[in-house]
């Protein structure tokens, strides 16, 4: 009975080792895994990063655009102004001209 309780336990220690191991695979395969997950969101950060900062590049380089374009704009709508008025100049000019010519 001593031998058969001695086989026995013997053959739960070894049942008991060999879940033991593969426990340790298991946790060695789950750390390894987390190396790699690890890498994989620095990575994402990294390219959300520079994401961002061709955002930013952008945003600026729009509002300089836009700056300039609406400067544009100002610009021509004052030539505008300015050739309507030299516009009536000439036609006023012409007009005191036409009637110096009557007298």
């Amino acid at each position: 009975e001593v031998t058969q309780d001695a086989n026995l336990l013997a053959h739960e220690i070894r049942q008991c080792k060999a879940e033991l191991e593969q426990a340790k695979r298991e946790r060695d395969a789950a750390r390894a895994e987390l190396v790699v997950v690890e890498e994989e969101v620095r990575l994402e950060v990294d390219a959300a990063a520079a994401l961002q900062q061709i955002s930013s590049q952008g945003m600026k380089a729009l509002a300089v655009h836009t700056h300039e374009r609406d400067a544009a704009k100002a610009e021509e709508e004052k030539a505008k102004l300015d050739v309507f008025r030299l516009k009536d100049r000439v036609e006023n000019i012409a007009y005191q001209l036409n009637g110096v010519g009557c007298l």
